[in-house]
């Protein structure tokens, strides 16, 4: 049986600087929804005109047009996508050493 061998050096450092850049992320989330809660508050007319101008211009967005041309550009690329991965699969099943059995069944 193996025994699981301790994480490395350089593991714990990308752990350890990842849950450092997460935690500052998380706390700077925190300071500007505050931050913004507090202008709303102090003027909540305003916060509902620039809400207002917002979803007017949310709405002439043409979202139809944008949802339309996503369709037809996956709709082409699909196939391409696709071929693709099989020609990965491929290559990687090619790659793999074949099994000693096989081997054996292959030899005269």
């Amino acid at each position: 049986m193996s025994e699981s061998s301790p994480p490395s050096n350089a593991a714990l450092s990308v752990e350890e600087s990842l849950s450092t850049f997460l935690t500052k992320a998380a706390e700077g989330i925190r300071q500007r929804h505050h931050r913004c809660e507090g202008r709303i508050r102090r003027a909540p007319t305003g916060a509902m005109l620039i809400a207002l101008a917002g979803g007017y211009l949310l709405h002439r967005i043409p979202l139809r047009a944008v949802v339309i041309t996503v369709c037809r550009l996956l709709w082409a690329l699909t196939p391409t996508a696709l071929v693709l991965f099989a020609v990965v699969k491929l290559v990687a099943l090619l790659q793999k050493p074949k099994s000693t059995q096989q081997r054996l069944r292959l030899t005269p």
